[in-house]
């Protein structure tokens, strides 16, 4: 499930910084406490050499996470499930690039496909996009 990949993710990013192996289990009981405290709120990421060395670690991004900003279907209001493995993408930022994790979900009742920047399904009307503004713009070399 999603819920479950993004525990791993913060596992493996906590395990890297502790310097030990950081069971999901206990990840999602300190992430419990620390999101109904609002200290997430209050605190920065976690250095980008710990995001790096995690990623080298895992041999996979986790520098960087490029997901839909919801986590609840704006059509029917039931929360969204994995829709595939997160992939990884580079993002090209001012300062260079930087390796990520692109995650997309799906809403298990409606059928509509949450990306990064839009949602939809080409068999409801197509693709619409956010009427957030994410941080990063798509662009790719395929069509």
């Amino acid at each position: 499930s999603f819920l479950q990949q993004r525990y791993q993710f913060i596992a493996n990013i906590l395990g890297t910084f502790l310097k030990t192996d950081v069971s999901v289990a206990d990840t999602k009981s300190w992430m419990t406490v620390l999101e109904t405290t609002n200290f997430l709120l209050a605190h920065e990421k976690p250095p980008l050499s710990v995001l790096w060395e995690t990623s080298f670690n895992k041999d996979f991004p986790h520098t960087l996470f490029l997901a839909p900003p919801t986590t609840i279907c704006v059509e029917c209001c039931t929360p969204l499930q994995a829709h595939n493995k997160p992939t990884a993408v580079i993002c090209y930022t001012l300062t260079g690039p930087l390796p990520a994790a692109k995650i997309t979900l799906r809403c298990p009742s409606c059928r509509l496909n949450y990306g990064y920047d839009q949602y939809g399904n080409n068999s409801t009307g197509g693709y619409r996009y956010y009427s957030t503004k994410q941080p990063f713009v798509k662009a790719s070399n395929s069509s």
